[in-house]
């Protein structure tokens, strides 16, 4: 994970508690991430110096295999128990439980943390990853179309152009139309019409029987079958004096 660093009022006791994908934390006695118990809680706290003094600044090396950590104030001469509970009340983890039933709660919330850190790390792990990038589910595909309007005034037309993307790279389409719009009265300029492909995921629509007025505004909208779905975008365009 590299570096870590955290800003606070300056003079604190800070550490700082890592933990691996698996759950484990990491002990200072041990040198490795280990299995959590509370008898060795004081092994868990890494100390955070304050770099420069008196700044605020608190920055330490995260181990190896760090994949996620908690800030804590160290309140006595070594890290407590106690100490970690008074964080999950200060983020409100166990806020509007009698003081009694805290250390029971937060024991809870330490019980579940490894089962649900697992199951978070299983579910992300079973997408197919490539460098930074991450196969998503079919149902969590985001679809847009960039849609470019320019008037040809030279040749006495409007060209469209459309790209189809899917999770931000372009897409082959099926059956893509485009329909225009006048926003003045929502009559139809061009009725619904195929557009024409110029490379995969790029479409095209050249108009001259009915252009945008000048100075006017239209609402273009394009549809297309992709995935399995048929997909629309809209946007407004203006044509202006030429």
């Amino acid at each position: 994970m590299g570096l870590i660093v955290e800003f606070d009022a300056p003079g604190l006791t800070r550490v700082v508690v890592c933990c691996d994908a698996s759950g484990q934390v990491w002990s200072t006695v041990a040198g490795a991430f280990v299995a959590f118990a509370n008898a060795d809680i004081a092994d868990y706290a890494l100390s955070i110096p304050e770099s420069p003094a008196s700044s605020g600044r608190y920055e330490v090396q995260a181990p190896t295999g760090t994949t996620r950590y908690l800030f804590c104030q160290q309140a006595g001469a070594s890290f407590a128990l106690a100490d970690l509970q008074a964080w999950l009340r200060d983020v409100g983890i166990v806020e509007g439980v009698a003081e009694a039933e805290r250390a029971a709660a937060a024991a809870a919330v330490r019980t579940n943390l490894t089962t649900e850190l697992a199951r978070i790390d299983a579910a992300v792990g079973s997408r197919a990853v490539a460098g930074d990038a991450m196969t998503l589910a079919d149902a969590e595909d985001v679809y847009h179309a960039d849609i470019a309007y320019v008037p040809d005034q030279a040749n006495s037309r409007d060209e469209y152009a459309v790209t189809w993307m899917r999770n931000g790279v372009a897409i082959a389409a099926t059956s893509p139309t485009i329909r225009v719009i006048s926003w003045a009265d929502g009559s139809d300029l061009v009725a619904e019409v195929a557009m024409t492909e110029i490379v995969s995921g790029t479409y095209k629509h050249t108009e001259t029987a009915s252009r945008i007025p000048q100075r006017q505004i239209a609402l273009v909208v394009v549809t297309a079958t992709i995935g399995g779905g048929l997909r629309t975008a809209k946007r407004l365009v203006r044509r202006g004096v030429t």
